[in-house]
């Protein structure tokens, strides 16, 4: 991840030289970033964010209203609804696949199942 604030084009063209300094780096070490993997996103609450065509190895990078960090859903505008409805579906998801799977009538079995597999996304 590589970011930098940026208030004007000046500090756009920083960030592009940063990103030309780490393609120089993966030559070095004989690595090699897939631009179609990278990302561009400009958080801020501004109407009109500074837009600057980002590239590497002469491809532009795709400019995203969101990114997923570690599990976390970042957005531009830095509200927690993206990452809040991700969580309440994967651990709604979790729990229909107990409902439909844990057909016995001990509720403590349940109870182990819900423990197991729906608190962890949730908390």
């Amino acid at each position: 991840m590589l970011y930098l604030t940026v208030q004007n084009n000046k500090d756009a063209e920083l960030l592009q030289h940063d990103l030309d300094m780490l393609c120089q780096w993966e030559a070095t070490w004989l690595m090699e970033f897939h631009p179609d993997k990278c990302e561009v996103i400009s958080v801020s609450r501004k109407k009109n964010p500074i837009s600057y065509p980002y590239h590497i190895h002469g491809h532009h990078l795709k400019h995203v209203n969101y990114v997923k960090y570690l599990r976390v859903h970042i957005t531009s505008d830095l509200r927690w609804d993206k990452h809040i409805d991700n969580i309440c579906s994967r651990a709604n998801s979790s729990l229909g696949f107990i409902w439909r799977n844990v057909n016995i009538g001990n509720p403590r079995v349940k109870g182990l199942a819900y423990q197991s597999y729906v608190r962890p996304v949730l908390e």
